[in-house]
């Protein structure tokens, strides 16, 4: 997974400003850097932003026994006798905990963090983690790291402790951590510098052995994530979702038992259907019983009970004059109109009109669709085709 790391400015930048930064691979190692506006740095599946050295101050603190958010809570009562700010207007980050007992903590300014969000989330990005710049400083074993330009730069003493250093000569920021630390000094202090220094020089006023590198200064992944609180990202939390096991059970048993009372309405209305079949069957074999295959009782008994009606001398529904009955009266009620053919066949009624205006053949049309029968009509000028059958 390719990460995109971009170093957010002190002060926020305008828009088409070019930021520093390095496109890192998933160990952590800077496969590509560089100095560009956001749209022409390079895409990658993960995006990290990096607070200044000089923006974030890294301390630690003594919590009662707590955790979450009520560790949180109290971090402004316990933090602001190192603030030359007002609480409210700082974003606290809990890190993790120190061997002596303590809780390291970053303390950023809320609105800044606020503007550079805002401002990367405009281009289009979305950070997925917020780290200090000290802390991705990779740490030698038993030693403290430094970056300097002459001017200005930063230094890590500790895995959650550092700070940005400014000045001519030596720093003097640099100059007070190396001599609160004077009973246990760092084994050396590793610079990553192109500026001119003398190594003696400072080795000797700072009490450190001090090694310079012209190298690039190594980084690494933080263990701090500024993106807390406030502005932790947006997740879907889990943690609620033991307390819906009685209700995931109870809806489980509920369409369980939907279930099982559909199959058995199903059973029982199959059954009914097949108690059904047979006794029409047995009725029909009853009432006729030189058939001998009997697929579909009830049309089969309507169809042989027809048979038995005209047999008898008694007119169907189907059969000419009671279909000739339903169409006679719509005829009459058309003046003008002349029948030049009829045709009755399969119990299909045929007639071949010729109808004096429009207006008589809209109308005819009209109460011919309104029959309760099935109608099919063709109309060519003023003469109609009119086909009826299957009477009610």
């Amino acid at each position: 997974m390719a990460i995109l790391r971009i170093l957010m400015p002190e002060s926020l930048p305008e828009l088409g400003a070019c930021l520093a930064w390095e496109r890192l691979d998933a160990k952590g190692n800077t496969v590509q850097s560089g100095c560009d506006p956001l749209a022409d740095m390079p895409v990658a599946e993960q995006c990290q932003a990096v607070a200044p050295a000089a923006v974030v101050l890294l301390t630690s603190v003594k919590l009662p026994a707590s955790k979450g958010e009520k560790a949180r809570r109290l971090l402004p009562f316990v933090v602001e006798d190192q603030l030359a700010v007002e609480v409210d207007t700082v974003h606290f980050a809990l890190g993790a905990d120190l061997p002596d007992g303590r809780r390291s903590v970053a303390v950023v300014n809320k609105h800044w963090m606020q503007q550079s969000l805002a401002f990367l989330t405009t281009q289009g990005l979305r950070v997925q983690h917020f780290f200090p710049e000290t802390l991705l400083l990779a740490l030698p074993e038993d030693g403290w790291v430094m970056t300097w330009d002459g001017q200005r730069g930063l230094v890590r003493t500790g895995d959650f402790a550092g700070c940005a250093l400014e000045g001519e000569g030596i720093p003097f920021a640099l100059q007070c951590l190396c001599q609160s630390v004077v009973s246990h000094p760092p084994k050396q202090l590793l610079i990553y510098t192109h500026a001119a220094l003398d190594v003696a020089v400072w080795s000797a006023q700072l009490g450190v052995p001090v090694v310079k590198s012209t190298q690039a200064a190594p980084s690494e992944l933080s263990a701090l994530d500024l993106l807390q609180g406030d502005f932790a990202r947006q997740q879907f939390n889990w943690t609620w979702l033991p307390k819906l096991k009685p209700v995931l059970w109870l809806a489980a048993a509920m369409i369980l038992l939907q279930l099982l009372g559909t199959g058995i309405d199903d059973w029982r209305l199959s059954r009914e259907q097949r108690q059904l079949q047979q006794e029409m069957e047995a009725s029909f074999r009853q009432a006729f019983p030189e058939a001998t295959v009997v697929v579909d009782p009830a049309l089969q008994m309507e169809r042989q009970v027809a048979t038995l009606r005209r047999t008898a001398g008694i007119a169907d529904a189907q059969d000419f004059l009671p279909i000739l009955g339903k169409i006679t009266p719509l005829l009459k009620g058309a003046n003008g109109t002349q029948l030049q053919k009829i045709n009755f066949e399969n119990q299909v009624l045929r007639l071949e009109l010729s109808l004096p205006t429009a207006a008589v053949l809209a109308s005819l049309h009209t109460q011919v669709s309104q029959l309760s029968c099935q109608t099919e009509w063709l109309a060519e000028g003023m003469n109609v085709r009119l086909k009826v059958w299957e009477c009610r």
